[in-house]
């Protein structure tokens, strides 16, 4: 009797230990580590001024979410409090999916702890100046509301929970109110819904009329859904409106013009044309002045952005300088007609670009790129991909337990899709790219549990 009460004693005791632990790094992390207050980047006045802009940009989520605090705690103090409400709900979204996590798996705490310290790295792409929480940037939210909408879509299919199945695609519609490039979350689950349930209907080998009217409601939400995400960048195309998605497309755009497509436009299209023509060859924005090295990212950036502000410049100076204020939507249609114009053109070596910037998105996706050791960050990021692939392929052919398999693929799909979609739309830059940073290190300790475990019972049958 006295060896149960040690046992349960020593249980609690380890229990109390690994609570205080993970209270402890959690309140460093988030307040301590970085006690900068309040943080603006340019787009957070944006969100603050609620704005049409904003809106249109398609973040409608968050100034809700300032809007909120704002009512709650008056014009006064509203701004201090975003980054500890963005905190505390970093906190709880975080805990709940490590906490599952472990338990699901029945991992010990000392790696509990590990996987706590992992999951925060999402937060870490702002380190030295400060954890990310503490900007007034749809991060925030997105990276929390991220996790707890990833630990539905686990429950869902790991413990066969319709429910959560449901909350999951909910939490992903959440994240693209958030950020419209979120939207590939819910369709990413919502496709994960339906491999599941054909999955689960061909093993049982029993039609059922509920899941055909699920299977086609899914499916026509899907494709809805996509169309629907289309016209809106059709729309915002044609819009006098700025969009991030519009300016980083044309600022890829812009590094493919030549001599050769002046004769594409014609009278002030031309003009114009020219006048950005000269002013990126003036200073080094085109095609034939990319590094030769694929591991410089930081001046291939560099390009696609100044490219992005200079077309501005140039194309609104000239509207500005022939037609006053009143040539704003021309000025914008322009910019449109000769981004669609290039890539339609020159399509290989615009899905060129996209593939340049593909590696620094993927190294982004799981590392924090300093940039003295770039490097070495691509070697690491190679062998740690390598690995995981390695090491999904043996427990594929060992037979080892599915559930600890799909997490880590799952995440590695997510991360490549994520990575594309960013290129296409965007220019990969890291914030883009965070969300499933810590995922992966989360569910590559998943699966060394998985195989250390298989091997154990091997032997044990020995």
């Amino acid at each position: 009797m006295s060896f149960f009460a040690n046992t349960i004693s020593k249980i609690k005791k380890e229990h109390t230990i690994y609570c205080i632990a993970v209270c402890v790094l959690n309140i460093v992390f988030f307040f301590l580590l970085s006690e900068s207050g309040v943080l603006f980047e340019k787009d957070s006045n944006t969100y603050v001024k609620w704005s049409y802009l904003t809106m249109r940009r398609g973040c409608v989520l968050y100034p809700w979410f300032i809007k909120f605090i704002r009512i709650i705690h008056g014009e006064k103090s509203f701004l201090a409090l975003i980054p500890i409400y963005q905190c505390v709900i970093s906190i709880g979204c975080n805990v709940i999916l490590v906490e599952y996590i472990r338990r699901r798996y029945k991992i010990s705490y000392v790696l509990g702890i590990m996987l706590h310290v992992f999951i925060i790295a999402p937060y870490t792409y702002t380190l030295p100046e400060a954890v990310s929480s503490h900007y007034v940037l749809t991060e925030g939210l997105s990276i929390p509301l991220f996790h707890i909408s990833v630990y539905f879509i686990l429950r869902g299919v790991l413990d066969r929970n319709r429910l959560s199945l449901l909350f999951s695609v909910l939490f992903g519609g959440l994240l693209f109110l958030l950020r419209q490039q979120l939207i590939i979350v819910p369709m990413v689950y919502i496709f994960i819904i339906l491999l599941y349930a054909f999955y689960d209907w061909t093993k049982k080998k029993s039609k059922s009329y509920f899941k055909v009217v699920v299977f086609t409601l899914l499916g026509i939400a899907s494709i809805v859904g996509i169309c629907i995400y289309f016209a809106m960048i059709q729309s915002w195309a044609n819009s006098k409106q700025n969009t991030q998605i519009i300016e980083a497309t044309t600022g890829k755009a812009l590094c493919l013009l030549t001599e050769e497509d002046v004769d594409l436009y014609s009278d002030t299209d031309r003009n114009i044309y020219l006048e950005l023509l000269d002013d990126c060859k003036e200073n080094g924005r085109l095609l034939s002045d990319f590094p030769r090295s694929v591991l410089d990212y930081e001046k291939l950036h560099k390009i696609i952005n100044e490219n992005v502000t200079a077309h501005e410049t140039v194309i609104w100076n000239y509207y500005t300088g022939i037609r006053g204020n009143d040539g704003g939507l021309d000025a914008f249609a322009i910019r449109n007609l000769i981004t669609s114009t290039e890539i339609m053109n020159h399509k290989a070596e615009f899905i060129g670009i996209i593939l340049r910037l593909m590696p620094s998105s993927l190294v982004a996706s799981v590392f924090v790129q300093p940039m003295r050791v770039r490097l070495i960050c691509y070697v690491v990021v190679a062998i740690l991909y390598t690995a995981a692939c390695i090491m999904l392929y043996f427990m594929k052919r060992t037979n080892i337990d599915d559930s600890y398999i799909l997490p880590l693929s799952g995440v590695l799909v997510f991360i490549l899709l994520n990575a594309l979609e960013c290129n296409v739309l965007l220019y990969g830059q890291q914030r883009y790219v965070i969300y499933c940073m810590g995922l992966f290190y989360v569910f590559m300790i998943v699966a060394v549990v998985g195989c250390y475990r298989y091997r154990e019972n091997k032997n044990r049958k020995k």
